[in-house]
């Protein structure tokens, strides 16, 4: 990682039986001090792929974005999972994402929807995801932008309004409302 002394390292398992074998990777982070490094545990994903990290805003650690499957049996949903290494606890801390509509009492999820497998052969839509520190107190934003291949009708937008690590998601369709596209326009691209 270029801006920061510390590391992410992945490493794949191989579990299941003798006829199937799904690759989980698991992540750790280890974190540099003085003479050493201390080892956190990120996680296992399946299929898991690191995608990126920022170091953004008031947050007291990087961001890891890293992109996994639902399933290697079926025709699998792309996640985007975004994480954080809370360096005050020496702890790796999953952003929450709600898709429900309903801010009064939301459902979260560990992860944002990449991709999602629309028929037997494999995604057909197009899902841009980016993110951005529009706010004076750090706070972060992330937008999804949908397009399902030869179904410009459905095309869907995305805001994820975060306070904390847990994030609100406010559905447009067809359009992204003109006080977003700034944000859109300034944010980085995950």
């Amino acid at each position: 990682m270029n801006r920061h002394p510390d590391v992410l390292v992945g490493a794949v398992q191989f579990v299941g039986d003798a006829n199937l074998k799904d690759p989980n990777t698991h992540f750790w982070y280890l974190k540099r001090t003085r003479e050493s490094y201390h080892i956190i545990p990120v996680g296992k994903f399946l299929m898991g792929d690191f995608q990126g990290e920022a170091l953004i805003g008031s947050h007291s650690g990087p961001l890891f974005f890293i992109r996994s499957y639902s399933c290697t049996e079926c025709e699998p949903d792309t996640r985007l999972s975004v994480l954080i290494c809370d360096e005050k606890s020496n702890a790796v801390k999953h952003w929450q994402f709600d898709y429900s509509e309903k801010p009064n009492s939301p459902t979260y999820d560990p992860y944002l929807t990449f991709d999602v497998a629309l028929d037997d052969d494999g995604p057909k839509n197009n899902t841009t995801t980016k993110y951005h520190r529009g706010a004076p107190d750090g706070a972060i934003e992330f937008i999804q932008h949908y397009v399902e291949q030869g179904k410009p009708e459905d095309e869907e937008w995305w805001d994820f309004k975060c306070h904390g690590l847990n994030c609100i998601g406010t559905k447009f369709d067809h359009n992204l409302p003109k006080a977003l596209k700034p944000i859109w326009a300034a944010g980085t691209k995950i």
